[in-house]
């Protein structure tokens, strides 16, 4: 059975409808995936209420990166500038150990669009070897 230019349009636009639905159920604001984020960072939200000592750096940075996920990044930035504080009083401005916590903040930077921000960061990094 051949098909004319009519039908095939037709299916090719059912089929493309089909996948965009598909896509919405699994991605979408009520999707399979955003549920699973939106609990993650509910569950890292709850636990840095209750929680304390140096864990707390790991949990906001964490936190930061589901909040990335879920798009929402001057959260994500929030959560970082905490860690980041935390981690400079623990270790002070200059210790190498601050290097994962600037390296996940730059990430955040560059994941929001702010690219020289981000730089400054790296660069950062660099001057703490």
């Amino acid at each position: 059975m051949e098909l004319n230019q009519a039908q095939s349009t037709f299916l090719l636009a059912l089929f493309i409808g089909f996948l965009a639905v598909v896509y919405i159920l699994i991605f979408g604001p009520g999707g399979h995936i955003r549920k699973g984020r939106e609990a993650e960072a509910k569950r890292l939200e709850n636990k840095i209420r209750v929680g304390g000592g140096l864990e707390l750096i790991n949990d906001f940075m964490e936190l930061a990166r589901a909040y990335i996920k879920l798009g929402r990044n001057s959260d994500a930035e929030s959560a970082m500038r905490k860690a980041l504080a935390m981690a400079e009083n623990e270790y002070g401005k200059k210790s190498e150990n601050l290097a994962p916590v600037i390296k996940t903040y730059a990430w955040v930077l560059a994941r929001s669009n702010r690219t020289v921000e981000a730089e400054n960061m790296r660069k950062r990094i660099k001057d703490l070897s």
